[in-house]
């Protein structure tokens, strides 16, 4: 056998010849691909050339036309024919050729398009309702609650409004004062939420009326705005509403008593006496409850004062601090007895006092129930009976700088004393068949502050108890 070793000269010549024919194929590539970059550089730079020339002829006719002068060239044309909009208008055609492969085209008109018209709107404003009753403030758990915009002015003298565009927006959380009427720029913001910034828009509300209104705006502000839409497809300014302000407080079964120092409004007369805008003191502590049993001191010096701070950051509100002597009293409840009592406190108690019986933050039927020091100097929830004998449940509690929810309930079997969650339970044997609600007595001392007072006249331990719990926890953010 032959030992066959590399190409024979034919596969040789086989292997250049398909060698060549590849090279050349690869050749006539690039050399087309040359000729088609080479003749897209030309044919771009012939279109910018030929539209700064255009641009310069459009120019010239514009210069003519302010100085009163007729271009060359004008003509008549109908536009949207065969339509009710149909009408004529002059122009001044213009061209130029992009070298031998097209033509540029333009009509410059006789004079500028007018401006289209749009309405005006003002004197947006909303209100909360309880079905169709305008209420000053609300719960989520309100009866029938929505909101409803009121009848804006509409300016509309060609009578040229389309349609006009609804939305509605939810603040985010940390702003928990309702708006006053007038408050300061640097305020807008911080203490209250500034639109748009703050806002987030409500999806698929696309009426004049709010009426899903979603738990997650417990503690929230909603805005209207109204925007005006034109025939011509020209939007207006949008206009937006006052806000309102919801409650975050969740559980309102039972609710006999809600103070909530955030809704003190440091404009109205009624409810503030202020010196100076540091200086602004509480005369009544609005009731948001049904009971309106609002707390009042007519006594200047007596008076607690309003201070708008920062709980935690990004959280505003308001608080009311005082000393020995400053008090707030409330009327009789109707009805004024209950078997079951749930008081509960956000406060900041920065130093402790003791008393005998008693050193109290808050009491209510004459002494019959109370929350405070005790002789030992603990903090303690307590009630008393017909032959004044006490019964408490009591916790010692360092002085901090913090806020806390301080927790009392009494029931037929036990006294029950929380703060910041931790429980003391006293099992209770009195004569007492009833307990009398009010009046409601808060007492201030040197370094307390109150943000919020909440009575109900039922026993709320359990998931109840510690919805609202919560509520202010996140609030005040108290150090549990």
């Amino acid at each position: 056998m032959w030992n066959k070793k590399g190409f024979t000269l034919i596969e040789i010549i086989i292997g250049l010849a398909i060698i060549g024919i590849i090279a050349i194929s690869i050749i006539a590539s690039f050399s087309n691909m040359y000729v088609m970059t080479s003749a897209t550089k030309n044919f771009t730079d012939e279109v910018f050339q030929s539209q700064q020339e255009i641009e310069l002829q459009m120019q010239e006719v514009k210069n003519q036309v302010i100085l009163g002068s007729t271009p060359a060239g004008q003509q008549s044309y109908i536009i949207f024919q065969g339509t009710p909009y149909q009408r004529s208008v002059k122009g001044y055609p213009r061209e130029v050729y992009v070298g031998s492969s097209g033509m540029i085209y333009t009509i410059v008109a006789d004079t500028r398009m007018p401006e289209f018209e749009v309405a005006t709107i003002s004197n947006v404003g909303i209100d909360l309702r309880s079905g169709s009753n305008i209420i000053s403030h609300a719960y989520i758990s309100t009866p029938s609650l929505n909101i409803r915009s009121s009848t804006p002015v509409i300016t509309d003298p060609n009578n040229v409004n389309l349609m006009n565009l609804h939305k509605w927006y939810v603040s985010r959380a940390g702003f928990n004062i309702p708006m006053i009427e007038n408050p300061e720029e640097p305020e807008i913001g911080v203490k209250y939420p500034r639109y748009p910034n703050d806002y987030i828009i409500i999806p698929n509300e696309t009426l004049s009326n709010l009426n899903n209104i979603h738990s997650s705006y417990r503690g929230r502000h909603i805005i209207y705005t109204i925007t005006p839409a034109a025939k011509s497809g020209k939007m207006g300014v949008t206009i937006p509403s006052n806000p309102v302000f919801i409650s975050g407080l969740p559980i309102t079964e039972g609710l006999v008593l809600h103070l909530d120092a955030s809704y003190i409004n440091k404009e109205d007369t009624n409810q503030v006496r202020t010196i100076n805008s540091n200086e602004i003191y509480a005369k009544r502590w609005l009731d948001l409850s049904s009971s309106k049993r609002d707390a009042i001191q007519n006594q200047n010096v007596s008076q607690p004062q309003l201070v708008e701070l920062e709980y935690s950051a990004n959280q505003w509100g308001k608080s009311l601090r005082g000393y020995q002597g400053v008090t707030m009293s409330t009327g009789l409840f109707s009805p004024n007895n209950t078997t079951n009592l749930s008081v509960i406190v956000s406060a900041k108690i920065q130093e402790n006092h003791s008393g005998s019986p008693h050193n109290l933050i808050i009491n209510g039927g004459s002494g019959s129930w109370g929350f405070g020091w005790n002789d030992s100097g603990s903090l303690c929830y307590y009630l008393r009976n017909a032959i004044n004998d006490h019964y408490y449940a009591s916790q010692s509690k360092t002085p901090d700088h913090d806020w806390h929810v301080f927790t009392g309930i009494i029931t037929q079997n036990n006294i029950i004393f929380r703060i910041d969650g931790n429980e003391v339970v006293v099992p209770r044997q009195l004569p007492v068949s009833s307990i009398n609600i009010g009046p409601v007595r808060i007492n201030w001392h040197s370094q307390l502050e109150i943000g919020e007072i909440i009575i109900y006249n039922r026993d709320i331990s359990g998931q109840d108890l510690e919805t609202v719990e919560n509520y202010l926890y996140n609030k005040y953010s108290p150090t549990a």
